[in-house]
């Protein structure tokens, strides 16, 4: 995969929640060479359930956004605090390869006893957190981390680059952002309560 200014790749990032919430939005967005907004995803996920990987299976099935693009990243590895991706079987489902990227270095003996304390089944989600190693990838703006399966990781390394204008985050994974904290808040600016580390 040569990454070219036509390159096309697919965010998805939770909005703002509190944990007496039952439910948080998710939204998905294609960007195309970067920056130039093609398409946007809106549902909701469950707080610490189970259900993001079939929420976006069910998204991007009722698109055509797989035809063309080349990958899809998440802000982070959980989603709507544990609720926590699988990402082989998004890839294995959906065909792309998928990332899973985080701002700071992952601490595992932290979450692993974050998820002992929150939620009754942590075996199977500490299982998926821990079953891809993580690549640092330098940015112009500093370094974030990323999981993966599908792909190469240099040339995935090179399309989160091509896609992410300023800051840490790819475009589409930011701009997602933006979209959900506006369907929780009316408004895509303020600032987000504390979640669970990913």
């Amino acid at each position: 995969m040569h990454v070219k200014d036509e390159v096309r790749l697919i965010g998805f990032d939770e909005g703002p929640f509190t944990f007496e919430d039952t439910t948080c939005p998710l939204a998905g967005v294609m960007t195309r060479g970067g920056g130039y907004l093609e398409a946007v995803l809106v549902d909701e996920i469950t707080v610490d359930g189970t259900d993001v990987d079939d929420t976006v299976i069910e998204l991007l099935a009722d698109s055509s956004l797989l035809e063309t693009a080349q990958a899809i990243a998440f802000q982070g590895g959980t989603l709507a605090g544990f609720n926590v991706l699988d990402l082989a079987r998004l890839h294995q489902t959906l065909g792309l390869p998928v990332l899973a990227l985080t701002e700071d270095e992952p601490d595992p003996p932290a979450v692993r006893q974050a998820l002992r304390d929150t939620v009754r089944d942590p075996d199977r989600r500490i299982e998926l957190l821990e079953a891809q190693p993580v690549h640092p990838v330098s940015l112009d703006e500093g370094t974030i981390h990323m999981r993966h399966v599908g792909g190469d990781h240099d040339q995935l390394a090179e399309l989160v680059r091509a896609h992410t204008v300023r800051g840490l985050r790819p475009e589409p994974v930011r701009i997602a952002g933006l979209v959900a904290r506006a369907l929780a808040r009316g408004s895509s600016t303020g600032t987000q309560p504390p979640t669970e580390p990913d």
